[in-house]
């Protein structure tokens, strides 16, 4: 498991966590959902964050083959 350095998430602006799902062949298919959250500019101390946005994704494509 991979681990985000503290001092990454300290100096973070935000937060974007999306789970992806991708499938094909000839035909394609990506669907995701996940949160988003904003940190607040509060006087420096910056612990206070926005209410979490949901965001669902979704795709669809195709390739002819050459």
């Amino acid at each position: 498991m991979q681990v985000i350095p503290r001092h990454v998430l300290e100096q973070a602006k935000g937060f974007a966590i999306f789970t992806v799902f991708k499938a094909g062949f000839i035909f394609s298919a990506r669907a995701g959902s996940g949160v988003v959250i904003a940190r607040l500019d509060d006087g420096g101390k910056c612990t206070t964050f926005t209410s979490k946005m949901a965001q669902a994704k979704d795709r669809l494509g195709w390739s002819a083959p050459s």
